[in-house]
Parts: structure tokens; C-alpha cells; sequence
């Protein structure tokens, strides 16, 4: 039974089927020579249509994890003893051809209508890319070098490009939690044994080369270990030589997978946007009622009994005796009835005057 998952990624919409039969994992033998869009038997034991598709999903914004080449209306080139183990999906006018002993062991999908939106996605994950603000920057990256990533995602700009040759290693450093985004506008060469190592957790569906606008074709050839998404809608793209690509490319030109023994391991590009919260519904609140004060009753003042003032008596004034005047005494009348006695005459020599003869 086929079972179908919407997915949304800023506007894209794509559909991914899964619970196909496990039949349909066997590895698959290439005759020689045999061109893409051509009956299924004709190039590989299994080939896989847009109705026979399996465990091709993946969360929003997210390259399906079985892939290992997305052609972008392109064809595809397999030879020598190159192995691509996972599936290569073919999209609008794609093509593959396989000669020699090369061998596509995830198989070809093609005329995946419901994986169409891939083409979308890839346009979105590059104008995604480069509208992130970049938290490292270099001007090129042309020697080993260590890259230092914090949980979340690392934005690292360049000016030019990644080119890096002989032993050189550039080393990603981080938790299971970093994401590195590269955006570079020059070229990607990497070649001899160099290599782009993950370090301490970090994983490959975590990584993502962004090789944005038209340029020299995106190369990787040697013995190296090469790790993450290549991304590269306007280039062509060369993986040659006896190396090993965990990771997916993903091209709107020409791709071509040589060598002897060059391997390619699925592990697409990952890095689902934050999923819109469902807005949980504040509650209103319940208005708690003001209480209604319940009024103090004023209490009722004891009257302080004014006291009766204690009369001062009103002192009864004692009453003050007027004394009785001493009566002021009648004058009597000091008349002496008895008349004085008229003087006597002075006798003698004692009385003045001369002497008085009678």
C-alpha cells in the first residue's frame, strides 16, 4: 500500500512514499553502455519509479537519506569502478548512462512525480544558505585547516574558494549538534589525498557546500575522504579517482562519477526548520472578583464622659465687718462757767516794767 507525507519547506511542497516492499533494495548490476529513460530492464535489475518508490522520506527541507545523486534536469555519467550506493534520482529531462563496472547499488528513480519538489528544495536550501549571516569567515581555504563549530548552525563565507591538494585536511569540529553551511562563489578542488574530515560528533547530513552561481565545475578527485552535501545547481560536477563521497551531490549539469573504486555513500543535507510551535492558547484569565471590602465597621467611640466640671464653690466672702467709726467725740463746749480768774497782777521786782507804786 502506498502511503504518502505531505512536506512543507517555505513554500515548497513535495511528497515522499513510504513502506515500498524490502524486495526492492537488492543491489542492482549495470549493463554496460545502457542510457537512462529506457525500459527498467534494460539498465539495472530493479528500477524504481515515482510509484515504486521507498524509504525515500524525510522531514521538511530535508534531502530523502537513500540519495547520493540529485540531477537536476541533467545527465549523469557512471564509468570504470565507481560504486554509488545510494539511489540516483533522476528529475524532469535527467539522464543516466553507466559503462564499464560501474554499479548503482541503490538503484535509478526517475519520473518521481512525488519527489518533484526536490527541485524546488534545492533552489531554496542554496537562497537559504546565502541569507543566513555568516558567524566565520575566510577568503579562501587552500591549506589544512581546523573549523571550530558551536551547537546550532555555522555560517562560514568565503570569498574565493576551497582548494585543497597533497595531505591537506580540513577538519569540522563539533557536537552531533553543529550544522556547517558553506557558501563559496569560487571553486571546490580537492584532490591527492586531501580530504574534509568530521570531528567529534559531527555528522555528514550535517554539512552542506553551498558552490552558488556559474563557475569552474565542482572537482573532487584523488584518494581522499570527503564528507557533506555539494550543492551546485549551475556547475558541472566531477567525482574521479579512488576516493570516497559520504554525503549527496546534488547538480542542474553534468555529473560524472569515475575511478577506480570511488564510493559514494548516501547521507543528504538535514537541517529541518524549527517547527512552528502550536500557539497554545493563553488562557484568559479568570478574573479574580475584587473583593468587596467589607467596611471596618467604625467603631463606635465609647464617649469619653466629659466629667461633669467639680464646681468650684463659689467661696461665700466673708463679710467683711466694717468697723463701726469711732464715733468722732462731740466736741463739748470747753466753756468753764466758772470765769478764769483774771490774772494777778505781778508783785515784785520780777515783774517787768518799773516798779509799780500803788
Amino acid at each position: 500500500m502506498r502511503v504518502t507525507r505531505s512536506i512543507s519547506f517555505k513554500g515548497f511542497l513535495a511528497a515522499f512514499v513510504i513502506g515500498v516492499p524490502a524486495s526492492m533494495m537488492m543491489a542492482c548490476e549495470t549493463q554496460p553502455g545502457a542510457v537512462g529513460r529506457s525500459p527498467a530492464s534494460s539498465l539495472f535489475g530493479q528500477r524504481l519509479s515515482g510509484d515504486e518508490l521507498y524509504q525515500l522520506q524525510a522531514p521538511a527541507g530535508c534531502f530523502p537519506s537513500a540519495l547520493s545523486v540529485v540531477a537536476l534536469d541533467s545527465p549523469v555519467q557512471v564509468s570504470g569502478n565507481a560504486v554509488i550506493e545510494g539511489k540516483v534520482l533522476l528529475l524532469e529531462g535527467a539522464t543516466v548512462k553507466a559503462s564499464g563496472n560501474a554499479r548503482l547499488l541503490g538503484g535509478v528513480v526517475e519520473d518521481a512525480t512525488d519527489l518533484s519538489g526536490l527541485m524546488a528544495l534545492a533552489a531554496e536550501r542554496e537562497a537559504h544558505a546565502l541569507s543566513l549571516a555568516p558567524t566565520q569567515h575566510f577568503a579562501a581555504l587552500a591549506e589544512s585547516a581546523v573549523i571550530h563549530g558551536t551547537d546550532g548552525v555555522n555560517v562560514i563565507e568565503l570569498d574565493q574558494g576551497i582548494t585543497l591538494a597533497g595531505e591537506a585536511a580540513l577538519t569540522l569540529r563539533g557536537s552531533e549538534a553543529a550544522i556547517f553551511i558553506f557558501n563559496v562563489p569560487g571553486e571546490i578542488r580537492i584532490s591527492g589525498r586531501a580530504s574534509i574530515l568530521l570531528s567529534r560528533g559531527v555528522k555528514a547530513e550535517n554539512v552542506l557546500f553551498n558552490n552558488y552561481g556559474e563557475g569552474p565545475q565542482l572537482l573532487i578527485t584523488g584518494q581522499g575522504s570527503v564528507s557533506g552535501t555539494f550543492l551546485a545547481r549551475k556547475r558541472e560536477v566531477s567525482i574521479v579517482g579512488s576516493g570516497e563521497l559520504s554525503g549527496l551531490i546534488a547538480s542542474g549539469r553534468l555529473v560524472r562519477v569515475s575511478g577506480n573504486g570511488e564510493v559514494l555513500r548516501p547521507a543528504g543535507f538535514c537541517i529541518a526548520p524549527a517547527p512552528t510551535p502550536t500557539p497554545t492558547e493563553t488562557p484568559s484569565p479568570t478574573p479574580t472578583p475584587t473583593p468587596t471590602e467589607t467596611p471596618s465597621p467604625t467603631p463606635t467611640s465609647t464617649p469619653t464622659e466629659t466629667p461633669s466640671p467639680t464646681p468650684t464653690p463659689t467661696p461665700t466672702p466673708t463679710e467683711t465687718v466694717s468697723p463701726s467709726p469711732t464715733p468722732s467725740p462731740t466736741p463739748t463746749d470747753d466753756i468753764d462757767p466758772s470765769p478764769s480768774p483774771s490774772p494777778s497782777p505781778c508783785v515784785g521786782p520780777t515783774c517787768g516794767g518799773g516798779v509799780i507804786g500803788i
